[in-house]
């Protein structure tokens, strides 16, 4: 009997020894290869839950299986980029740790199982660089125009539709010409040549 310490697969809850595990040399090479990917080891856990979606209904998945699928794996996650309706997508690997939690968890009801390709697993890491991607091009927007989720500029003045009043025009000086006139209308010039000619 080994007096190995016992691993608890986080997919199956299967226990295993160390040399169990190890002791496949393709299982060995891929988990290494996919363990020095993500330093953080976030990555392992969730793709192993993900590779548990491609386990046939009635079997378990077999080691040299496994190791393709691990390997496989790295090799979609090692250059940071996917390949997507003609477009290069930036994809650090937290993408694809959310795409498998996605998958094994909310998702996992309306998949076909088991798995037959990563094809899904690239639709829902595009859809997420592309989400991500329009965010910041809405915040590099908004940053031009001034708005900013704290502080920022205020946002300029409406326009100024209200119509103007005209400016009055240059008062014009009466002539002793014009007074005449309007004297003459207003019948006051008579009344004062009257008055003058009064003894």
């Amino acid at each position: 009997m080994t007096r190995l310490p016992l691993i608890t697969c986080p997919a199956c809850a299967a226990e295993m020894t160390v040399d169990v595990l190890f002791g496949h040399a393709g299982a060995r090479e891929a988990v290494l290869a996919l363990a020095s990917l993500d330093p953080s080891n976030r990555l392992l856990p969730a793709t192993l839950r993900y590779v548990a979606l491609f386990a046939p209904a009635k079997q378990r998945l077999r080691f040299e299986r496994l190791a393709s699928l691990l390997a496989e794996i790295a090799e979609l996650v090692r250059p940071a980029t996917l390949k997507h309706r003609g477009q290069i997508l930036a994809v650090p690997r937290g993408y694809w740790i959310t795409a498998m939690d996605e998958m094994t968890g909310p998702r996992r009801q309306s998949l076909a199982l088991p798995m037959k390709s990563h094809g899904y697993l690239k639709t829902v890491v595009a859809g997420i660089a592309e989400r991500d991607a329009a965010r910041a091009e809405a915040r590099t927007e908004a940053s031009r125009a001034g708005r900013t989720p704290v502080g920022g500029l205020p946002p300029p003045p409406p326009p100024d539709t209200a119509p103007k009043p005209e400016a009055e025009a240059p008062r014009k000086r009466i002539t002793d010409e014009d007074r005449a006139q309007l004297d003459a209308l207003l019948g006051r010039g008579q009344s004062a040549t009257n008055q003058e000619s009064e003894p």
